[in-house]
């Protein structure tokens, strides 16, 4: 039986240290999303036990990624996707896969990784924060730069690549909540069963479903029952896309997908998008709880050698991409300073992978 009394004490103390280092960072000019990662690792089990039960924090893990994969399907853009489709290609294909292709050898050959579990760390590296990215140009008016159009084209690529990637993590992670196994005809027939089947339940919700239950929820002219009605359809979807044994991230991913995609996509954009930083920051606060200090303080010396070659390595091949392109130098260089960090879906995809 759950204590409610317990989780609501939990869930005040998670936003009064989030306010708190937020606010701290804010002040200190530093990335607000940091300091949320430190709120949890400060509030977390394994930092000062002011949320005790690990449990809770799973829980929370779950519920933060789920709203956000939510929000980041409601903005994504079919027609965007056909605007920046050769940039895409050339940039995003390129940049994944030069920076996969660079890590993957180094996992396998220097940390004795297999080389699915390579694969799967070197995806990891591979992916920006699009979120993060997205508010900086938006907020200094660069979305039309050519800097920005070039980020966008390599975001958009990582976000339509995360899609196989979550669907992948059970076969590749490897990981303890990863049920992992040896390559066979079997495997490649349930992943491509699934896929197809997600496929065609997708077209069909998109064209059908979705857009009639919308059509009959909107006569009612009610902003609220609008709302209960979108946030039933993303979970019930994300419910029904889990129950044949894919994440729950992915299955509301796809169900703002659909949504967005319906006549009343720009509704539901505009109604939810304001939430989606709030999210982020909440996914970040769960995301800090489950780090531990004591790992984190015994192994500083090679997670910050690692973390800093990892940067390294992507930063060098975002500029590579770029260059090569055809772009100018000082484009490729402020386009790889922005892209080099490692973004949200990383996150979502090492907790799935856990």
């Amino acid at each position: 039986m759950l204590d409610t009394h317990a989780i609501l004490i939990d869930f005040i103390l998670i936003l009064g240290s989030a306010t708190i280092v937020a606010t701290i960072f804010h002040s200190l000019h530093l990335p607000p999303i940091v300091g949320f990662l430190m709120a949890g690792i400060l509030a977390g089990p394994h930092g000062l036990g002011l949320v005790k039960t690990l449990p809770r924090v799973e829980i929370l893990t779950e519920i933060a990624g789920v709203l956000l994969m939510f929000t980041i399907g409601l903005e994504f853009s079919i027609r965007r996707l056909l605007a920046l489709r050769q940039s895409l290609l050339s940039l995003g294909a390129g940049q994944m896969g030069l920076t996969i292709g660079i890590c993957l050898p180094l996992f396998h050959y220097i940390f004795e990784f297999s080389w699915s579990q390579s694969f799967f760390f070197a995806s990891l590296i591979s992916l920006s924060s699009t979120a993060v990215v997205f508010k900086l140009l938006k907020d200094g008016r660069d979305l039309e730069s050519p800097f920005g159009q070039a980020s966008l084209s390599i975001l958009l690529f990582q976000d339509i690549s995360v899609i196989p990637l979550l669907l992948l993590v059970p076969f590749i992670a490897g990981g303890t909540n990863s049920s992992i196994e040896p390559f066979s005809l079997a495997l490649l027939g349930r992943f491509l069963f699934k896929s197809i089947g997600l496929i065609l339940f997708i077209l069909v919700g998109t064209r059908l479903i979705v857009p009639y239950a919308l059509e009959r929820v909107a006569r009612t002219r009610s902003s609220e029952v609008f709302f209960f009605a979108i946030l039933f359809i993303g979970g019930g979807t994300a419910l029904l896309i889990n129950s044949i044994g894919l994440s729950l991230s992915l299955g509301a991913f796809f169900a703002g997908l659909m949504i967005s995609s319906s006549p009343y996509g720009k509704q539901a954009t505009a109604e939810f998008t304001p939430l989606r930083d709030n999210f982020l920051g909440l996914f970040f606060v769960a995301i800090g709880m489950l780090l531990s200090v004591q790992f984190l303080g015994t192994h500083i010396l090679e997670i910050l050698g690692l973390s800093i070659s990892a940067l390294l390595i992507k930063f060098f091949c975002i500029f590579i991409v770029l260059w090569i392109t055809g772009h100018a130098s000082t484009i490729a260089l402020i386009t790889a300073m922005m892209l080099f960090q490692v973004g949200e879906f990383s996150f979502i995809l090492a907790d799935q992978g856990r």
